[in-house]
């Protein structure tokens, strides 16, 4: 019962914070980027990484949103109460660090 109390009160991605930071993006492909952002969301700090991308040609976000290079929020992501944050990174940081030693193994570049 705790469970669905605590997962109600997680900002969603269609959900609307108080504010929001965007920190940067990397592109992920021609037409989506994945964007790092702060958000406070219910008086909590939120770590954001979600993929934007452009909206397919003739659907109702592109005809509601017709600006040239307009990307849009999708439900691909993750949002992470801030305080566990560091613990991501450092998990990622980790499987960067594998990676890299698997390719140097191989012998191609990373």
């Amino acid at each position: 019962m705790n469970d669905l109390k605590v997962a109600a009160e997680r900002p969603r991605a269609n959900s609307d914070p108080e504010s929001e930071e965007l920190i940067g993006s990397v592109q992920k492909n021609r037409t989506a980027e994945v964007r790092i952002r702060n958000l406070v969301y219910q008086g909590r700090l939120y770590l954001d990484l979600r993929v934007f991308e452009e909206p397919r040609p003739g659907s109702p976000e592109a005809k509601a949103n017709p600006q040239l290079g307009y990307r849009g929020p999708t439900s691909k992501g993750v949002t992470i109460v801030m305080s566990r944050a560091a613990e991501l990174i450092e998990l990622c940081a980790k499987a960067l660090e594998r990676a890299r030693l698997s390719s140097a193994k191989a012998g191609s570049a990373l």
